[in-house]
């Protein structure tokens, strides 16, 4: 039997014990390599699945324990790569050039995007708060540093495998399958969860729904650069997909159906080029029409288990009626079957247009992310306020305030993740968003990217996007690879960002969803 997200190895002794030996001696001659697991697998687990009293105080005992774990695993890897290149008796001076060298330009806009936030917390409305974020969020400037940190640790130090990412893939399942047992009442975590907008070990739904922007797409990306048609394998991973879409239609959140769109479109595209790739496509939207169908039958024997979908507004309640996951089902079925010849009669050009078509996407998804942002920035969206949960109104407030930003501030922002306190100290702010939001809840535009533009101004919210946009360019740039783990990389890295950024448009940055994409935008860039 397969291993979810580690390929196709078996349980066989024999070739269990022969990589646990491959892997000794691996971390024997690297050992910052075991460094870089293990905190890999405090991310997928420990993070993920961490709760010291139930819901009482969740945010705050997660960021202490990922802020205390990474500074620890930094220090820890820091110390092992001296040990190896002093053993190795490395050139350090020549080893630095070579790395200097070898640094690409997302690479740049990343260290960039570290230094502004610096000025930006140097020169920041208040430090304290700058420091650590604000209480609930917890994304300032020391955990946009360890986040930089763990990116360049990734991309220069080391090369993903299916291991590397089953450890992440392995707690979203569980964290998944405790979300979906809530929503089904049969089960129940302390202090919340019981009221619906706590779910499973993660937080309230927003929260929920970022983690599930980079963690769906990071499940749908395994299964989709599977390569041997293994029956078990197949069918476990088909249950893997069935699962993470449950999880999405549970969460109750319309957010979710921004990031399964984006996921299964960009999976879509990256399907065309290869017939592997696209008989496993096909099965992706025949199980994500039968999770739809698992929810409508469900609610359908107990209307009053309804609650998790929301009102008739919600997206999802839609999509369920008229069995449309069973005409999802049987549509990708017979697509499959009217397309499935096509590879073998044009394979050469297919797979030549790969990259081109793959780089034009990404330049029209990020190109409509700027779009978006530069429509907010000039309160030029032409959305009711009532739109989205009244973000509709939350995002002309925020247009307005940036815009009487003074200058510096417009470039460098009040600090990072400083927002709500920007606002609770300026009585027109405070005013003006009373009008249009609920002040007691605002925290930020529930817009990543404008959210950045009060944060960490017009040049911090810049260069992120410059570091993400190259990110996933140079993904796309190695879906040709003869590699398979450099082209596993790619596409996860392409779903990830997809899922990570559709999400952005309407909601926020915080530690269940940046330390996690931070580290699969690093995936992408290790090409030796």
């Amino acid at each position: 039997m397969a291993v979810p997200g580690f390929g196709h190895c078996r349980f066989d002794k024999m070739i269990c014990m022969e990589l646990l030996r491959q892997y000794l001696a691996e971390i024997r001659n690297k050992p910052y390599l075991a460094v870089i697991d293990g905190y890999l697998a405090l991310l997928g687990c420990g993070l993920a699945w961490y709760l010291r009293e139930g819901y009482y105080g969740i945010t705050y005992e997660k960021f202490v324990f990922w802020r205390t774990s990474s500074i620890i695993c930094a220090v820890l890897l820091i110390l092992a790569v001296a040990a190896y290149l002093i053993r190795e008796k490395k050139d350090l001076r020549q080893t630095f050039q070579h790395e200097l060298q070898a640094m690409k330009t997302a690479d740049w806009f990343m260290l960039a995007y570290a230094l502004i936030n610096t000025v930006s917390f140097v020169f920041s409305i208040s430090q304290d708060e700058a420091l650590w974020g604000t209480a609930g969020w917890y994304v300032g400037w020391l955990s946009q540093i360890l986040m930089v940190f763990w990116y360049f640790a990734v991309r220069k130090l080391y090369r993903w495998k299916c291991g590397s990412y089953g450890v992440l893939a392995t707690g979203a399942v569980i964290v998944m399958i405790i979300g979906i047992l809530q929503r089904l009442g049969i089960l129940t975590i302390s202090d919340g969860g019981g009221d619906g907008f706590f779910l499973t070990t993660i937080g309230n739904i927003n929260w929920y729904a970022g983690y599930l922007s980079v963690m769906y797409p990071l499940i749908i990306g395994l299964f989709l650069t599977g390569e041997k048609r293994e029956k078990r394998s197949v069918v476990l991973y088909c249950l893997l997909v069935v699962i993470a879409s449950l999880a999405c239609i549970t969460n109750g959140s319309n957010s979710v159906y921004l990031i399964m769109p984006a996921v299964l479109i960009s999976a879509g595209l990256l399907s065309l080029f290869s017939q592997e790739r696209f008989y496993r496509y096909t099965l992706i939207l025949a199980m994500t029409g039968i999770a739809f169908e698992l929810v409508s039958l469900y609610v359908s024997l107990d209307p009053s288990e309804s609650f998790f979908l929301g009102n008739s507004d919600n997206i999802g309640m839609a999509l369920m009626r008229g069995h449309r996951g069973l005409v999802l089902t049987l549509v990708s079925t017979g697509l499959y079957l009217a397309l499935q010849r096509l590879w073998s009669a044009k394979a050469d050009k297919i797979k030549k247009a790969e990259i081109t078509v793959m780089r034009i996407a990404v330049c029209a998804g990020f190109g409509l992310l700027a779009v978006l942002l530069v429509l907010q920035i000039f309160d030029r969206t032409g959305l009711d306020y009532a739109w989205g949960n009244r973000r509709g109104g939350l995002w002309h407030a925020a247009a307005v305030i940036y815009g009487k930003l003074p200058l510096l501030r417009k470039l460098f922002g009040v600090g990072p993740d400083c927002f709500a306190m920007y606002v609770s100290s300026d009585s027109a702010s405070l005013i003006l968003l009373g009008t249009v939001y609920d002040i007691r809840r605002v925290a930020n535009a529930h817009s990543e990217l404008l959210t950045m533009m009060i944060n960490i101004g017009l040049s911090g919210t810049l260069v992120f996007f410059l570091a993400s946009f190259f990110t996933v360019s140079s993904a796309a740039s190695s879906l040709s690879s003869k590699e398979s783990d450099i082209r596993r990389a790619a596409v996860i890295v392409i779903l990830s960002a997809a899922g990570a950024f559709s999400n952005f448009t309407v909601s926020f940055q915080h530690l269940l969803v940046m330390p996690y994409l931070f580290v699969l935008l690093g995936a992408g860039g290790r090409k030796r």
